[in-house]
């Protein structure tokens, strides 16, 4: 990885939820792009080529955050899921992407994502 702090896009279509991450994130020195409320918003900071790692909320409004997931996969940028749900068939496609509970504790937000970018450093 890059001597810059680790960016992480978020994707979150709650405003509050989505502070509150970027807040912790920050907290941890994380830089903190976006946050995004929309897939389409999201993919724009994505090419942006400013993303080292990502945290995508599974369920935005009706829809998922699929084509998201897809483009970091393609693009080799680890990410994590955030969801409220126990479970959801998108979660299927991706069995070794983590998921982050919501409500979820900082500290284990910023474990994940150091494991994640540990992970991705080791594979490069």
């Amino acid at each position: 990885m890059s001597p810059h702090e680790p960016r992480v896009l978020i994707l979150e279509d709650e405003p509050i939820i989505a502070m509150e991450l970027q807040e912790s994130l920050e907290g941890f020195g994380y830089t903190v792009v976006g946050p995004a409320h929309t897939c389409e918003a999201a993919l724009e900071l994505l090419w942006s080529g400013e993303v080292d790692v990502a945290i995508l909320d599974l369920i935005l409004g009706k829809g998922t955050c699929e084509v998201v997931a897809d483009e970091l996969s393609l693009n080799g940028i680890p990410w994590a899921f955030a969801s409220g749900y126990d479970s959801h068939a998108l979660q299927d496609r991706f069995p070794d992407v983590p998921v982050i509970a919501k409500p979820s504790a900082s500290k284990d937000l910023a474990d994940v994502l150091r494991r994640l970018l540990d992970n991705h450093d080791r594979q490069q």
